[in-house]
């Protein structure tokens, strides 16, 4: 362990180094139920899901064993000085190309991402995939997660999921299966896990890849399925064109009313509205909601739903709410099979429940 190893008090100082979301949640955590309450950081920004679990966890699963099978190809063949020379070459190399690209943003403010690269060349992160990059497959697990583990713990935080959107189909049974694995190193099968499922976000330069909106779907149904599960409906804390939200206030906050809600049985209203079950008659589709019985607050138009027919092809849609319901129609789908909400990787936020928490996305298909 390093020579800073140990508890520190919350500060001014102190945190700056640390999860400003996990940060909020202590606080208010702390603040409620009158007691210090201490938190065990393991964060590395970028990472994959993959790099949280271990390596049997990945290859003996088929569904997500291609995370394991794809990094060995790369290393195939290379020793560990091969390995290592190559790593340390694209450190050199991207430190330079930091520090070019820092001063052209210092020059030129307004200037895009691809104008850089232009200039510059493609930006290689996170490097070549090999035994000294952080962001291998199972180092995470292996030299974060099995460090501080089996130290007595209430309950995981997690908040991940970007860096695997270019896998979002096989996202839930990778999550799951790292639950299931958290829970098995530390002896304890109903430990809670709590989950903030992803924010409104896209670059100004990409068209919308609609793959964040899998990655939601994958969380809110990991926690329909896994017991002992919470998630904190994050959709309004997205900033378009930056993928670090600036507001970690109401994340950190939402996360503790799934914290007091699931692990200390507080009665708070932790959730905004959530679609349940869905109902499709008279040309239209109406969708019943849990934790919508103080009804709806909309901010602006109702935006963000979409109806679709037996050929599968989505128009926007009007809707009605109330009394937990929401109806659905466009007059281009007379015979809608099809609904779904915020089905898009950065869109307008306009549906939320009364205690400020917006509605989760949603989509059902006959």
């Amino acid at each position: 362990m390093g020579a800073n190893s140990g508890w520190s008090r919350a500060g001014s100082e102190s945190s700056k180094a640390w999860s400003a979301v996990g940060f909020h949640f202590g606080m208010k955590l702390a603040k409620e139920l009158g007691v210090t309450v201490g938190l065990i950081g393991c964060n590395w920004g970028g990472t994959s899901a993959s790099c949280w679990v271990d390596r049997e966890t990945l290859a003996n699963d088929k569904q997500i064993s291609s995370y394991i099978e794809e990094y060995d190809a790369k290393i195939a063949g290379k020793s560990l000085d091969e390995q290592k020379a190559e790593y340390d070459a694209y450190v050199k190399a991207n430190d330079e190309w930091n520090e070019k690209s820092a001063q052209l943003m210092k020059e030129e403010p307004d200037i895009q991402w691809s104008e850089i690269e232009k200039r510059l060349g493609k930006n290689q992160w996170p490097g070549p995939l090999n035994e000294f990059n952080p962001f291998r497959p199972t180092n995470m697990f292996e030299n974060m997660v099995m460090r501080v583990c089996p130290y007595t713990i209430q309950g995981f935080l997690y908040y991940q999921g970007e860096s695997d959107d270019h896998k979002p189909d096989s996202y839930y049974r990778l999550l799951t299966s790292l639950i299931g694995k958290w829970r098995s190193v530390w002896g304890d099968d109903t430990l809670p896990f709590i989950m903030v499922q992803l924010p409104m976000f896209k670059y100004a330069a990409d068209p919308d890849y609609k793959h964040w909106c899998k990655i939601r779907d994958a969380q809110m149904k990991t926690w329909r399925t896994v017991r002992n599960t919470g998630i904190a409906v994050i959709l309004d804390c997205g900033e378009f064109n930056e993928i670090h939200p600036k507001d970690k206030l109401p994340v950190g906050e939402r996360l503790c009313l799934q914290a007091e809600k699931l692990v200390y049985g507080i009665n708070v209203s932790a959730f905004g509205p959530i679609a349940d079950r869905c109902i499709f008659k008279k040309g239209r589709a109406e969708v019943s909601f849990l934790y919508a019985d103080d009804g709806f607050r909309v901010k602006g138009d109702i935006t963000g739903f979409e109806i679709a027919g037996e050929d599968g092809i989505f128009y926007p849609a009007e809707a009605s709410l109330g009394g937990r319901k929401a109806l659905i129609h466009s007059e281009k789908v007379p015979q809608p099979k099809a609904v779904r909400y915020q089905w898009v990787n950065y869109g307008e936020v306009t549906v939320f429940g009364k205690n400020g928490i917006p509605a989760a996305p949603f989509c059902f298909t006959i």
